[in-house]
């Protein structure tokens, strides 16, 4: 009995996760959105010389980096 117990909270786990997972996917693209935004597809032009676009340009690349390595992870999840 405990382990059907143990089984199902490993599946919800495995739920949450996948779901967590598809979060961090979408917020990459919100990120990425972003920064095409700030940078208008020529960041030395349209950033490089405001240091407040730069700031958030800059942050907001170490945000996606960030996410993106949350992806890479080998998860224990069955």
């Amino acid at each position: 009995m405990s382990e059907l117990i143990e089984l199902k909270a490993t599946e919800m786990n495995k739920s949450e996760l996948y779901k967590e997972l598809d979060f961090v996917r979408s917020q990459i693209q919100i990120f990425k959105e972003r920064t095409a935004q700030i940078d208008g597809g020529n960041w030395r032009k349209n950033v490089s010389d405001d240091f407040d676009k730069d700031a958030l340009w800059s942050h907001y690349k170490k945000v996606i980096s960030e996410l993106e390595s949350l992806l890479k992870y080998r998860y224990d999840a069955e």
